[in-house]
């Protein structure tokens, strides 16, 4: 039941302390009774006006009065209910401004640099979180354990997410392709196992869309994958994909893989031929959803999401 109770908000004033520049640094507590809140998810959601999940990825403080407030700029990966740019802010009581400063509210800490959330917010020109701290969900990116109990929430809600799609990135096939073929050359760089769950990650592919991969012999294969050294001006790169006509070359550097300590690490070889693959298929670096895509092999998802299903979908249609 929603419960609507007065706002009202209690200052506690600091004696100001005076600091060895001779300035004076006032701090405010601030106690707050909410307007709304909530003790049912489905009022939550209801209620709010636009659901997210996103990342943090600017921050600044601003004044107003007595309070200041930490303004916060979301890098929008998905969109539950609503409609919205890439890029919103976030206003939350707390912050510092010059020599002055307000806590946050107990019940609803800031929001922090660099992390993703599900957001439940109030607002239109800016948001604010709603029902105090109850419209912040923590959400941890590179767990899909934690991407699945969240997407169970929602789904819960009968509400079908917008995610924002993969880029493409030019190298797709003509639309009409129905099936292409890949090869390994591993040169016994790297153990069985992980010769297995690098062509595991490249079949992952495999269901998405109506292009199929498949293993074959070199003389047939139009994307030639090699495990190899990195070139000798490396820029900090673990394997390329390069277009060349028909063909895809992928080269995943083992060396490079081995100073990150994921030599024997089936589970990153498998996430990085995937990634490979999907350069090589279409799809671009995708910086705003949680995707296989991503530009960083420790953030990559260990399979194709469905930011990147629907892109693929678009290039080759079922």
């Amino acid at each position: 039941m929603k419960k609507i109770i007065s706002i009202f908000l209690s200052f506690l004033l600091i004696f100001p302390c005076h600091i060895k520049t001779g300035k004076t640094q006032h701090a405010l507590s601030v106690n707050a009774s909410w307007a709304v809140t909530y003790s049912e998810y489905s009022e939550m959601f209801n209620d709010s006006d636009l659901i997210i999940l996103g990342s943090v990825m600017y921050q600044e403080c601003v004044q107003d009065g007595m309070l200041v407030y930490t303004k916060s700029y979301i890098n929008v990966s998905s969109i539950y209910k609503g409609a919205v740019g890439r890029i919103i802010s976030i206003l939350q009581v707390g912050g510092q401004v010059g020599q002055y400063s307000v806590f946050p509210f107990e019940e609803s800490p800031l929001l922090e640099m660099g992390e993703f959330y599900y957001l439940f917010l109030k607002g239109n020109d800016y948001y604010y979180i709603a029902g105090a701290g109850q419209g912040v969900f923590s959400c941890d990116q590179s767990s899909p354990a934690s991407l699945s109990i969240c997407e169970t929430m929602f789904a819960q809600e009968s509400c079908t997410p917008f995610i924002v799609g993969t880029p493409t990135n030019g190298f797709e096939y003509p639309s009409s392709t129905g099936s292409v073929s890949f090869c390994v050359n591993s040169n016994n760089n790297v153990s069985s196992s992980v010769l297995a769950s690098i062509k595991s990650g490249c079949t992952q592919w495999n269901g998405v869309s109506s292009l199929s991969l498949s293993e074959s012999s070199p003389a047939y294969a139009s994307i030639i994958i090699n495990i190899t050294t990195a070139p000798s001006y490396n820029v900090g790169l673990v394997g390329v994909t390069i277009k060349d006509g028909y063909y895809r070359y992928i080269d995943l550097y083992y060396d490079c893989m081995n100073s990150l300590g994921y030599l024997n690490n089936t589970s990153m070889w498998s996430r990085l031929s995937c990634h490979e693959m999907g350069h090589a298929l279409g799809l671009g670096h995708n910086t705003l959803s949680y995707s296989v895509m991503t530009h960083y092999i420790e953030s990559m998802a260990p399979y194709p999401q469905y930011c990147d299903e629907i892109t693929l979908q678009e290039l080759y249609p079922w």
